[in-house]
This record gives C-alpha cells, sequence and structure tokens, in this order.
C-alpha cells in the first residue's frame, strides 16, 4: 500500500458539458441531430501531483531561458553560421603573418598584465566586508567577463592566423558546407517565428490561423514514412536547443552584467563550461517540450506529453495565466525582433574580424585601452588601490616586446584559466 503525497496545487480543466433530455422521453418526436447539442462552458477541476507540480514549477523556470535566449539564438545561429562562411581564414603571405603575429603577441601581452591586475583587485576586496566591497566586487565580476570575451576572440583569431598561414586558409567544403547549414538554419528560423504565429498567437475561436510545420508533419504521418517524421519532428524541436546555448553565447558576448560566456571549443571546452551549457539545456528542455506540444497538437496527440503538459501544467493555477495569455510567446516573439534588429547593426561580436579586414580593430582597442590605463595611472599617481583605473602596471621593456613579437602570442587559454583560478 503506497503513500500518496499532499497536493501543492490544482488545475481547472476547461470542458464542453452537453445536456440530453431529449432522449429520456422514449415517445418524443425528435430528430437524431438535434439530441445533446446543447452545451455550455465549464471546469473540472482536479488536484495535480507533487511531481506534475514540479514539472509545472521546471516548464516556468524553462521558459524564461527558452523566451530570451531562445528568441536570441533564433537569429544569431543561421548569422553566426553565414558570418563564418563570409570571414572564413583565407591564404595570407608571411608579411602579413608576421604583422598578425605581432599584434597578437602584443595584445596577449596587454591581456597578460590585466590578469594580473585582476588578481591583485581580487585579493584586496577578498579582505574587505562592507557593502562598498560587494559593489566593487560585483564590478570586479563584470571587468573578469569583459576579460573572458577578450581572451575568446583572442584565441579565435590566433586560429584563423594559424589555418590562413599553415594550412592555405580554410578547407572549401567546410566553409561551403556552413554556408548552406546557414541558409538551412535561417529558414527553419522563419518557419518556427511563422508557425508560433500563425498556429499559437493568432487562433480566433481557439482554432489556428494556419497550420504552417504541421502541414510538413502530416505529409509522414503515414506507416510507410512514420520514421522520416519523427526525425523531422525531433530536429525541429532540437533546434530550439541549439538556439538557446548559441542565445545564452551571444548575449554573453554583449553583456556581462549576469554570467560570463562559457563558449564550447572543438577539443578544447573546459570542464565548467560543459557543466553550464548542460544544465542550460536541462533547465530548457521541459518548456520546449511544451512548447511542441502546443504548436503540434495534431501530430502528438494521445501521447502522454501532450495529457502532461496539454491539459495538466497549462492549466494549473497561477502558470495558467501566463499560457492562458502566451505571455511567454510574446517575449520569445519581442526578444527575436530585438535580436533581428540589434544584430543587424552589429553583426559581429566586438573586436571579431577575419585576418583580410582592414586593421585588428578590437586588438587595437585591447592595446589602447591598456595603454591608457597605465598613462592615466601613471598621471593620477593613486597607484594601488585606485578603481578608476587598472592600477600601475609592469610595461615591458623592449627586449620583452621585441621578443614577444618574434615568438608570438603566448597560448591565451593558459592566461584565461590562470587567472580563472583565483577569481570568480
Amino acid at each position: 500500500m503506497g503513500i500518496t503525497p499532499p497536493s501543492p496545487g490544482a488545475a481547472p480543466l476547461p470542458v464542453q458539458k452537453y445536456t440530453c433530455d431529449a432522449w429520456e422521453a422514449g415517445d418524443a418526436d425528435v430528430q437524431v441531430a438535434d439530441i445533446c447539442f446543447a452545451s455550455i462552458v465549464s471546469e473540472a477541476k482536479f488536484k495535480a501531483d507533487l511531481q506534475v507540480y514540479l514539472v509545472a514549477i521546471l516548464c516556468f523556470f524553462g521558459w524564461l531561458f527558452l523566451a530570451v535566449f531562445g528568441g536570441i539564438g533564433l537569429t544569431a545561429v543561421p548569422l553566426d553560421l553565414i558570418l563564418s562562411f563570409v570571414d572564413r581564414p583565407r591564404p595570407i603571405d608571411e608579411k602579413t603573418y608576421t604583422q598578425q603575429k605581432q599584434l597578437l603577441g602584443r595584445a596577449a601581452q596587454a591581456m597578460l598584465r590585466q590578469s594580473e591586475e585582476l588578481q591583485r583587485l581580487d585579493g584586496e576586496l577578498a579582505e574587505e566586508k562592507s557593502w562598498g566591497a560587494r559593489w566593487r566586487r560585483r564590478t570586479l565580476n563584470q571587468e573578469f567577463s569583459k576579460f573572458k570575451r577578450d581572451i575568446y576572440l583572442l584565441e579565435e583569431e590566433f586560429d584563423r592566423l594559424r589555418v590562413s598561414k599553415f594550412e592555405r586558409g580554410e578547407n572549401p567544403a567546410v566553409s561551403f558546407a556552413k554556408l548552406v547549414l546557414g541558409i538551412i538554419c535561417a529558414l527553419l528560423s522563419i518557419a518556427w517565428l511563422v508557425h508560433i504565429v500563425s498556429y499559437m498567437v493568432i487562433a480566433p475561436g481557439g482554432r489556428p490561423a494556419f497550420l504552417c510545420l504541421n502541414l510538413l508533419l502530416a505529409l509522414f504521418d503515414h506507416p510507410g514514412l512514420y520514421p522520416a517524421g519523427v526525425a523531422i519532428f525531433a530536429a525541429i524541436s532540437l533546434y530550439l536547443l541549439v538556439c538557446v546555448v548559441k542565445g545564452c553565447l551571444k548575449f554573453g558576448m554583449r553583456f556581462f552584467f549576469i554570467f560570463s560566456i562559457h563558449p564550447m571549443r572543438f577539443k578544447a571546452t573546459p570542464l565548467s563550461s560543459i557543466l553550464f551549457n548542460v544544465e542550460m539545456v536541462l533547465i530548457a528542455s521541459p518548456a520546449v517540450v511544451q512548447l511542441t506540444m502546443q504548436g503540434f497538437r495534431d501530430y502528438a496527440r494521445l501521447t502522454d506529453a501532450d495529457a502532461l503538459f496539454a491539459a495538466q501544467v497549462r492549466y494549473m493555477k497561477f502558470f495558467g495565466l501566463f499560457y492562458k495569455y502566451s505571455v511567454f510567446l510574446y517575449l520569445l516573439l519581442a526578444c527575436a525582433l530585438l535580436a533581428l534588429i540589434y544584430l543587424s547593426l552589429r553583426p559581429r561580436d566586438r573586436g571579431e574580424v577575419g585576418l583580410a579586414k582592414k586593421g585588428a580593430d578590437r586588438l587595437e582597442a585591447i592595446l589602447k585601452r591598456d595603454e591608457g590605463a597605465a598613462a592615466g595611472t601613471a598621471k593620477s599617481g593613486e597607484g594601488k588601490g585606485s578603481w578608476s583605473h587598472w592600477g600601475t602596471r609592469k610595461q615591458p621593456t623592449d627586449a620583452e616586446t621585441e621578443a614577444t613579437q618574434s615568438a608570438g602570442p603566448p597560448p591565451a587559454s593558459v592566461i584565461a584559466r590562470g587567472s580563472a583560478d583565483s577569481i570568480v
């Protein structure tokens, strides 16, 4: 005999109640069509189990990530793939390689000095317990997020330089595969946005204005084509999770007040970044399942997921208000529109320029910021403990600079990981 946990919430499920009085009179002269034709809207209240309530909570928080980061990712995923084709590494000569290597070496030295300054400021704040120290620590965390962003861009630029010089540019097959995949993702993003608007938002009388992606799945809803339909349904759903991860990275590259970036790189992804992205996927997964159940009701009919998300979770008290008025859907569309406008004006991450571009704006900006901070500190004489500048920096000698430029940049990942050990 099991023990049933107490129910933490209830869900009023809307139903249609029909009145059937005519059939009770055996000698009544009525038409068949007139029997049980009158109905009224009513509610069937049922108590949700504890596990269902926990799923509703996960869906609620997952929707926040899906709406914000998924909306950004719907624009960022195809845009970055197309830009990776446009800015692909091309063959360069020895002179260009030497110039770029020297510039990267100077930028790496500037980032190394910046990491030392961040460690010094972090050590000073570790001894303070006041409210002002908390605010300065928050500012320091934002600066560390910018530092990680600059390290990431520096590593990307170094990889492009290596491919351009020693591999004579990127493999054309890989470049055109990125272009084709970017076009496919762009079409898929447009299809998702049109589907959300036409099938889920615009639904007069509860009837969708247009079936959109349901028409595609209906073509494969046959015994012989059923595996292909399942594969398409899985690809459409998993694409939203890819957009969430990409949108989170894109958001972290531009804004630094929430968390730092956690990029995924082939054979060079730290364990912390893997765990962060896995947690992001796990949090957003219930919301993605609920969105697909709501968006593909005909295809996913009579399934356990449909009964859980479309019937129980959707109509729970408090949570049901957000689904009734499509709050998360409007938020997703708003984030997608804002991301489209913003990324159209600034498509590349700050400083992410190809080697064939004129100059290296971000690398020059890093050097100017480092030189300006050092000059400002020397002029003001504030020295240690000043938060208006980076503090006193040890400037390299001419011999050190010449050696750095001839040897190339040190591994930027070593700089970032060394700083991350003491700054969190």
